[in-house]
């Protein structure tokens, strides 16, 4: 591709834009070509080592949770993972970084990240590596990082798992204690053993709380009245995917209830002519909702439906939608259905089985029905 010889020099122009340079290298990922880029070792470890001159070195167990900023790193872990020539020298640059630096990426920043699961696999065992030969290193967060990742995270865990008691014994105030607890019952069953007022609540009754919280959506009469038109429209009531189309539009700047409207307008795209709608949404829905949850609810929702149907208008959607307002949330999603659109487009056909939200229960924006009162409904 032609476009790549200019990506390059603007991702290796230190005078331009950190943002520019993020959002070239961005592009530069999604690229289907699987391209040896060995000229971006150099950013790798340039990152490396100004997260490490960020540091107050005091002693090697002090928190590092400072160091995050703005740098190539995470954009570079991406091209890695997107491009795996490129993961030999991705990690040896890591390999030899500061070891508090390769806590905070290998233990937190990588496996937060949208990456595969191959990646994360040689981030965890390059964490298990760095751990084993400096033990001090292991703390909550890791802990609790490593307990939301695989089966082999955790058994390494449970080998450890005296150790993790001591620590939690020294200090057993600290309230992330409680969270790594619900995730790990033979930990909760320890501490219950070794503290006389241990008063968490067993695990698998938390989970099941928590389970029941995130349906309670369900019952909302937002989602309800939702769901009634979707049931409606399913049936071939045109006027019901009218309205539906309607309020994933505009309905009074409710993002939540607009999101989820696209949701369902998406399951109905065999039956309807939904191609308009989704592309006007992911091109321009709004990408301001919660930073802190997900900011742009309304343009996921519109290109993981417009993503079942592989056509060039529909790359050029995506491809637009990439430039128009860029998140960071959505981006890592962008990135992944550029590339699979590009490979199907080429001829590559095969199943997408990239990033994924995961069920609509575990998406904040419907769990955010429940926030919409029942009067402010009478216009739907």
């Amino acid at each position: 591709m032609q476009i790549l010889p200019q990506l390059t020099n603007l991702i290796l122009d230190e005078n331009l834009n950190g943002w520019l340079r993020i959002y070239a290298l961005r592009a530069y990922s999604a690229t289907p070509a699987n391209k040896l880029a060995k000229e971006f070792e150099e950013l790798a470890r340039a990152a490396l080592l100004q997260r490490e001159q960020n540091l107050e070195i005091t002693d090697v167990r002090s928190n590092s949770r400072g160091i995050l900023q703005i740098d190539l790193l995470n954009e570079l872990s991406t091209l890695a993972d997107n491009h795996p020539a490129n993961r030999t020298w991705f990690f040896q640059a890591i390999d030899e970084a500061h070891p508090l630096v390769q806590r905070q990426y290998l233990g937190i920043d990588a496996l937060r990240h949208h990456h595969s699961e191959k990646f994360k696999q040689i981030v965890v065992q390059q964490l298990f590596k760095l751990l084993d030969s400096q033990p001090d290193l292991l703390d909550f967060d890791i802990i609790a990082t490593l307990l939301a990742t695989t089966e082999e995270a955790q058994s390494w865990l449970n080998d450890r798992l005296d150790t993790v008691v001591q620590m939690c014994l020294r200090d057993k105030d600290n309230p992330i204690i409680k969270h790594v607890s619900r995730r790990w019952p033979q930990l909760n069953e320890l501490l219950a053993h070794h503290i006389s007022d241990w008063d968490e609540v067993p695990s698998h009754d938390t989970n099941q709380r928590r389970r029941a919280d995130q349906l309670e959506y369900k019952s909302s009469p937002a989602y309800l009245q939702l769901m009634r038109l979707y049931d409606k429209a399913a049936k071939s009531d045109q006027n019901a995917y009218n309205q539906l189309v309607e309020m994933a539009r505009s309905w009074r700047g409710n993002i939540p209830i607009r999101a989820v409207a696209t949701h369902l307008i998406g399951k109905l795209s065999e039956q309807f002519d939904a191609f308009p709608i989704l592309a006007h949404q992911m091109r321009y829905g709004d990408v301001n909702w919660d930073d802190n949850l997900f900011d742009s609810p309304i343009r996921h929702e519109a290109g993981e439906a417009l993503l079942k149907f592989p056509t060039p208008e529909i790359w050029e959607v995506l491809v637009d939608s990439y430039f128009i307002s860029p998140r960071d949330d959505l981006l890592p999603f962008q990135i992944d259905w550029i590339a699979h659109l590009t490979e199907v487009l080429s001829g590559e056909d095969q199943p997408y089985d990239g990033l994924s939200w995961g069920s609509e229960e575990r998406r904040a924006w419907f769990q955010a029905l429940n926030t919409v009162k029942p009067p402010d409904l009478d216009s739907l």
